[in-house]
């Protein structure tokens, strides 16, 4: 058997004894970081805020290392927005952090001049995300205003750049004027 199913996975917990599962958890807890997270969120929201700028430190040491040059790796920055994802509490941090990526990208290009297609495709999948993000989760009016400055930034990059991240930026907000109003 290569995969349990969730269903398969219930059936057995409903066996195990507690005093078991809550080895298990400890386990889970002391072997895998991701966990340590989940639970780290779960007893203590606050904290949240800290994890939120560890993931931005690492897409910043993609960009911007503290030595050498930057690889700009999407393959790292996905796994850092994909891993938060999976923990974070909070639709406005994760929003957040797409953002932050979007703008350490536009700095980046800033001081390394432009980049190519497949970057920029990445940095506007970035700030669609977030965007649909947002409006899935009812924080279109809180973050319009970070969305509004992401989307200045990015005025007057090349290949084509800011038309794309205009044209996402309008796609939402446009439609979402015209049913508020």
């Amino acid at each position: 058997m290569d995969n349990i199913s969730l269903r398969d996975l219930k059936k057995h917990l409903t066996t195990v004894p507690f005093d078991e599962m809550v080895a298990d958890i400890i386990t889970l807890y002391k072997d895998i970081p991701a966990v340590r997270e989940y639970y780290l969120i779960k007893l203590c929201p606050a904290a949240e805020i800290t994890l939120l700028e560890k993931y931005k430190k690492i897409i910043e040491n993609e960009f911007f290392p503290n030595r050498g040059f930057g690889k700009a790796r999407a393959s790292v920055v996905r796994k850092a927005i994909s891993d938060f994802k999976k923990i974070a509490k909070s639709p406005y941090n994760i929003v957040d952090l797409l953002f932050f990526h979007v703008s350490i990208g536009v700095d980046f290009t800033n001081s390394y001049g432009d980049i190519d297609d497949v970057f920029y495709a990445s940095l506007g999948n970035s700030f669609e995300q977030a965007l649909k993000y947002g409006f899935k989760h009812g924080i279109a009016d809180e973050i319009r205003k970070s969305a509004k400055i992401v989307l200045e930034k990015c005025q007057g990059f090349g290949w084509g750049f800011s038309d794309v991240i205009d044209d996402i930026y309008y796609t939402y907000y446009d439609s979402y004027e015209e049913d508020n109003d």
